[in-house]
């Protein structure tokens, strides 16, 4: 198994880490910033469950990119998933998580640029 590792910038606030056996990946980023009306829905190939106080999302449709994986999702991540739902903004989603973390504008950015990217990249979510 491996773990993807994301640039240093990130790895303080991550919000997603991967778990499986295919090889590390690289990953286009979204453009977010406060004016971004993207709307994004989730797959009804993921389920998200707690476990041990941790969100995962298990795809229960197993596809090359995802077969024998899991994927973890942080205190930040699991704001995120529970706000995406086809109607809210990325914009909106963004300011939700300046209201909830103490952190920068630009750590918020950065970070939920990278968790919509992988969830993206893993078919959990798709741009509406």
């Amino acid at each position: 198994m491996r773990i993807l590792a994301l640039p240093p910038a990130v790895l303080k606030d991550i919000a997603v880490s991967f778990v499986d056996d295919s090889c590390i990946r690289s990953y286009n980023l979204l453009m977010i910033n406060e004016t971004n009306d993207s709307l994004f829905k989730k797959s009804p190939d993921f389920v998200a469950r707690k476990i041990a106080g941790e969100i995962v999302l298990i795809p229960l449709q197993r596809h090359l990119e995802n077969v024998n994986s899991i994927y973890s999702l942080n205190e930040m991540g699991a704001v995120v998933w529970d706000a995406i739902d086809g109607k809210k903004k990325v914009s909106d989603i963004r300011e939700e998580l300046l209201g909830v973390f103490d952190v920068s504008p630009q750590t918020i950015n950065t970070d939920l640029e990278v968790l919509l990217s992988q969830l993206v990249e893993i078919k959990a979510i798709s741009s509406e």
